[in-house]
């Protein structure tokens, strides 16, 4: 029970990738298996079973830190309800959803507030390959925008992001979990990621789910 094995065996895992950026170890890598789950491996002979990657876990969510007893577990905690668009027309014509994500990261980026950010982009489009990048220019966003439909580990990304003091993140329900946890635990992240912009997941297609329908 000292690892991310107890969590993946009964497939509780989300795939986020929280677990290989709390590593020091370096033992953790984030991979498909033969039908499309995304999850981790364990290397045995640099793990120690010291324990962080199971802590850190949002599907198991030791502390109780998402969401409180009172809240509905499915629904979460809900302030306020808006709907909007993105007035930047390239952005809109390009959106998939409106394009509010990558206008408000470009806003964040143009005003100085962050410095980089945490996001996914499909980088072949024949074989649809997702991964994560750090973007840092604005010219960057386009790329980014529509949805992939496809597990990935957004959080995994933040090994890249040392030299920076803040970031943002955008990442579906899961990721933003482990996002919370690793703030819960360490300050380093709590102080370094300003904003986690949240996108609706209805559910998780394995890879190959998603190969077959592109």
């Amino acid at each position: 029970m000292n690892n991310v094995n107890a969590i993946k065996a009964p497939y509780l895992c989300y795939g986020c990738g929280t677990c290989n950026v709390v590593c020091s170890r370096q033992a953790i890598t984030m991979c498909y298996d033969d039908i499309g789950r995304l999850g981790p491996t364990i290397n045995k002979s640099k793990c120690t079973d010291c324990g962080l990657c199971y802590n850190h876990c949002p599907g198991l969510d030791l502390k109780g830190i998402q969401l409180p007893d009172t809240e509905d577990k499915y629904v979460g905690h809900i302030e306020n309800v808006y709907i909007g668009k993105a007035v930047d027309e390239s952005i809109y014509r390009n959106a998939q959803s409106g394009g509010l994500v990558t206008a408000t990261v470009k806003y964040l980026l143009e005003n100085g507030k962050i410095e980089a950010a945490v996001m996914c982009r499909v980088e072949n489009a024949v074989e649809y390959t997702p991964r994560t990048v750090v973007v840092t220019k604005i010219e960057e966003l386009y790329s980014c925008q529509k949805s992939s439909y496809v597990p990935i580990d957004i959080v995994s990304a933040l090994k890249q992001c040392e030299q920076y003091h803040s970031i943002a993140i955008v990442g579906t329900g899961c990721h933003i979990q482990g996002v919370n946890a690793l703030q819960h635990f360490n300050k380093k992240y709590k102080e370094k990621i300003i904003y986690k912009l949240g996108l609706i997941c209805d559910r998780t297609l394995c890879k190959t789910a998603t190969e077959v329908l592109y």
